[in-house]
């Protein structure tokens, strides 16, 4: 990624020859004033009657319609166009429906050379196509054009679903109703405002309409409110030149529909990285303000990887993700006192590899963690919050607005790892305090691995299948001779529960480590992870689900190999007398869950996750886990009994519970 200092320049089509067409997206003036004289004596009618234009406060639309379904549907029909030529056919529709007569179209050609190799006339049949797949609702909507845009570029990427039928993108479009409200809860007024990754203007809009409205009812005419409401108020920075053309197309139309004004002035966006060096932007904004990628580290160059850790306290240790950075980045750009309004994954809340963020945060006075609801991104599996955060050091009895209410701040964080637990009590609190100063790590005695990775499609169905006979029938049709070396047993996370056997369902894969060096499909990169077979091929190991809410673990005998819905647990030395049924019935406790829960915070609807990271750093009591002891008795007979019937009698295996609760109560607090 190649980092940029200085705003890039769009080349305007040559067949442009108007005055201005296409300007520099100019440096940021960030000193600007923001505050234009109020004037004193005429009506906002006489105003507009006085300037030809007559002046509307379009406020933008925030009714529950989501086309973003609606437009991959669209888009996945037919061949995969070039997505410049979808983001044209709906831009050139948006404008013909202008509510203005003859609206610039010397912006649409503006557009259009930033999108290299198109020419309008090849966008007509798509134009067709998504005039008849939208509803007429749709198009009234400023922030159209930016779902187009993602829309379209999500049809042409290749798709990276599991089984689960996830998928990660860092690109998100943020509804203007929570664009807007993010706004108005940064009490953002006359300040001047940053949105670091600003994609197609999605809060820029909102900037817009806002300083607009100000400047109107603050006495200025309505194009120079549309003017200064443009260019001082806020400023845009992106990486995506695509994306940032759009932005400035999407307010250059807004000032145009708000009140006729279609001079090309400059516009404070600039395309670069954000992270990068900006000494003209440091420590001058009032807010910084929007929904930073999330993006892990394994998805960017190595180089740039690199660069982040040196110079990022948050990219320092750990694995990298961008959104992290963005927050320490953002706050460099606010002035001593502003505001940071981001939206972030609530990983960040409990996660042990974000730990520097949440020291950097806690050094700033944190004012709001609330959750985004989930219908706000409904295509995307994360879970998310709105975290506000002012750059000044906090006062001693700070509060901080939290979705149970308000808490201090300085009861925030939780743990060594200072993981944020607004919700805890101040039992739960003694207990995970008491847990992690008297246990030691499971990863101590214990090695804890990941099942194995089939990768994604075409891979599974050639790895994964089913014995007929003497022949391994793979999933994709391909046969083989069984063999019993070759062809091992394989489980998921749905086939036990907690102290069940393992329910085989009676699949194998074809563990073949030479797969590594000369993949089952030519030319397709090899993206599992076999692993090495001593993991699973074991007499006796624990066996811990992935994806739940909590823990949920078993133990298995039947060597049978797992994915990775599965975690495997096992002494690192068979011979000191560590017992897995012990183990078993701590991870089964409600006791343990309750440590878990409270410091991972993986309690949620969408896809809670149990990380290996979690499970090694468990607190332990070694003695509590010797082979002969009570536990170990207490975890034997409850294996026993799930394996003698699916459907236990309660009035024999929950004094059994009842007794691991008490039995790790009073080891612990004892």
């Amino acid at each position: 990624m190649e980092m940029t200092q200085a705003p890039q320049t769009l080349q305007p089509n040559p067949q442009d020859t108007e005055k201005g067409e296409l300007v520099e997206i100019a440096t940021l003036d960030a000193a600007s004033a923001c505050v234009l004289p109020v004037e004193s004596s005429p009506s906002i009618a006489a105003r507009n009657r006085a300037g030809g234009h007559p002046a509307r406060i379009i406020r933008p639309t925030f009714a529950p319609l989501n086309v973003s379904r609606q437009l991959r549907a669209l888009m996945a029909t037919g061949k995969a166009e070039d997505t410049g030529a979808w983001v044209l056919a709906a831009a050139q529709e948006k404008m013909s429906r202008s509510s203005r007569a003859e609206p610039p179209w010397r912006w649409l050609r503006n557009l259009a050379a930033v999108f290299s190799r198109l020419q309008m006339e090849d966008v007509g049949a798509l134009r067709g196509r998504l005039v008849s797949g939208l509803p007429d609702e749709a198009w009234r909507r400023d922030e159209l054009l930016g779902e187009v845009l993602l829309a379209a570029r999500a049809s042409r990427a290749p798709r990276r679903e599991g089984r689960s039928k996830r998928r990660s993108e860092a690109e998100v479009y943020t509804p203007p109703k929570l664009a807007a409200q993010m706004v108005s809860s940064a009490q953002v007024g006359s300040k001047r405002v940053l949105d670091p990754c600003c994609g197609a203007g999605s809060f820029l809009l909102t900037l817009f309409q806002r300083a607009f409205e100000r400047r109107l009812h603050g006495g200025a005419e309505a194009r120079e409110a549309a003017r200064a409401a443009l260019t001082l108020d806020f400023a845009g920075i992106d990486i995506d030149r695509e994306a940032l053309a759009l932005a400035e197309f999407n307010l250059r139309m807004a000032a145009w529909e708000q009140a006729g004004f279609e001079e090309d002035t400059a516009l404070p966006l600039r395309c670069a990285d954000a992270l990068g060096p900006l000494p003209d932007c440091d420590g001058r904004f009032d807010v910084v303000i929007g929904n930073p990628p999330f993006v892990e580290g394994r998805g960017l160059p190595r180089a740039y990887q690199a660069w982040l850790r040196t110079c990022f306290r948050c990219a320092a240790e750990g694995k990298v993700n961008l959104f992290a950075v963005f927050v320490e980045r953002g706050l460099t750009l606010l002035r001593q006192g502003g505001v940071l309004a981001f939206i972030l994954p609530t990983t960040f809340l409990r996660n042990e590899r974000y730990r520097g963020l949440r020291e950097l945060l806690l050094t700033h006075t944190l004012e709001a963690i609330v959750p985004v609801p989930q219908e706000a991104f409904p295509i995307h599996a994360v879970e998310t919050v709105i975290l506000r955060v002012r750059k000044e050091r906090p006062g001693g009895e700070n509060e901080v607005c939290l979705p149970v209410g308000t808490a201090p701040q300085s009861r925030l964080a939780m743990g060594p790892a200072l993981r944020f637990c607004p919700s805890a009590t101040n039992a739960l609190r003694h207990q995970v305090e008491t847990m992690d100063r008297r246990g030691i790590p499971l990863s101590a005695h214990f090695e804890v691995r990941d099942g194995i990775s089939t990768g994604f499609q075409p891979f599974p169905k050639r790895l994964l299948g089913h014995r007929v006979g003497d022949r391994f029938v793979a999933g994709d049709g391909s046969e083989a001779p069984f063999d019993p070396a070759r062809h091992r047993p394989i489980v998921d996370g749905r086939e036990f529960a907690a102290f069940t056997p393992v329910r085989w369902e009676g699949r194998y894969i074809d563990y073949d480590k030479r797969h590594e060096h000369e993949p089952p499909h030519p030319g397709r990169h090899f993206n599992c992870q076999l692993r090495h077979p001593a993991i699973y091929d074991r007499p006796l190991k624990l066996l811990t689900r992935q994806t739940a809410r909590g823990l949920i673990a078993t133990v298995d005998t039947g060597r049978h190999f797992v994915r990775n819905s599965v975690h495997v647990t096992y002494p690192r030395d068979e011979s000191a007398g560590w017992s897995l049924r012990a183990l078993c019935a701590c991870m089964n406790s409600a006791f343990y869950l309750r440590y878990f829960l409270a410091v991972t915070g993986e309690d949620g609807e969408i896809f809670p996750q149990v990380h290996v990271a979690d499970i090694r750093r468990l607190p332990l009591l070694p003695e509590l886990l010797r082979e002969g002891g009570r536990l170990d008795a207490l975890g034997a007979q409850l294996l026993e009994l799930h394996a003698a019937t699916e459907h236990p009698d309660p009035a024999v295996r929950v004094p059994l519970l009842v007794e691991i609760e008490v039995l790790l109560e009073n080891a612990f607090f004892g």
